[in-house]
């Protein structure tokens, strides 16, 4: 079965540009406009790989978000996506176990990719395996 990916931010722009850079990577991914959306789509997804979240969004914002994914999915993988260079946040996410990783808009698309590749891997969902991975010229 092919793993799932949910990447949520309230610029679904964002969203379809992280959509392209993992199409191949042989898992299902999904898309919401915001963390009351992607707790929506969560209850058709029982145990996603991955999810991406944006960290300002309105109504509710990216921590509150990841905080209830870690309880309805521990042992999904998150990552907070955020255009604000707000290391101090990040951390604190990080230590709390909200987040297992941030990523600073914008972003490189081969190192975000790399990042999924290996989330991917450790939990042994893989999809495609390494074929994909290219070396820059």
């Amino acid at each position: 079965m092919e793993p799932d990916i949910l990447i949520v931010d309230d610029e679904l722009g964002i969203c379809r540009s992280l959509a392209r850079n993992l199409a191949d990577l042989g898992c299902r991914i999904h898309l919401a406009g915001g963390g009351a959306e992607g707790l929506a789509l969560l209850d058709d997804l029982p145990d996603p790989a991955l999810v991406i979240s944006d960290l300002y969004m309105p109504a509710m914002d990216g921590a509150e978000f990841l905080a209830l994914v870690r309880e309805r999915c521990p042992k999904t993988e998150r990552v907070l996506l955020t255009g604000y260079c707000d290391l101090a946040m990040a951390t604190r996410l990080l230590g709390e176990g909200i987040a297992s990783r941030y990523v600073i808009k914008p972003w490189d698309p081969r190192r975000i990719r790399r990042s999924v590749e290996a989330i991917l891997r450790s939990r042994g969902e893989s999809a495609d395996g390494d074929e994909d991975e290219e070396d820059e010229p």
